[in-house]
């Protein structure tokens, strides 16, 4: 038998070098999604109120208020039976203005088809918030009067 040769004058060093990129990939991985739905709601809100950030959220809600609503009305347009319950969405917008990482709670129908809708829209170049790589919205939907 002949046993396999280990390229590197240091094998030791390469195999702890593998585990630390692997260990480093998974810490990434596992921050990047650690925080809860509740978490971004709570970050968005509190984003949503500094008055730094209140001239883009107006200009952004302008630029994509007519999407919104046709998104909507298309929803109830096509889907039988709508479960219109209020519902939260939350979402990252891009610097390059593509909304990322939306989730919706309840999830119900009408709350999946907008958040559909809300993905496609073309957002505003947002400004930057420090300490995050993207413009953390919420949006709080109540069909009911």
């Amino acid at each position: 038998m002949h046993k396999p040769v280990d390229a590197s004058p240091f094998p030791e060093t390469s195999a702890r070098m593998k585990l630390a990129a692997i260990l480093l990939f998974a810490v990434i991985s596992i921050s990047a999604h650690a925080a809860s739905f509740d978490d971004r709601v709570r970050t968005g809100r509190d984003i949503g109120k500094m008055e730094v950030y209140q001239q883009y959220q107006k200009m952004m809600y302008q630029s994509i208020t007519n999407h919104l609503a046709n998104t909507m009305k298309g929803c109830f347009e096509t889907i039988r039976n709508p479960e219109s319950e209020a519902f939260t969405l939350v979402a990252d917008i891009t610097a390059e203005g593509i909304a990322r990482s939306i989730e919706i709670k309840p999830d119900t129908n009408i709350a999946r088809c907008f958040a559909r809708g809300f993905g496609e829209a073309s957002f505003p170049q947002p400004p930057a918030v420090p300490g995050h790589d993207a413009f953390p919205i919420v949006i709080d939907l109540n069909m009911n009067p």
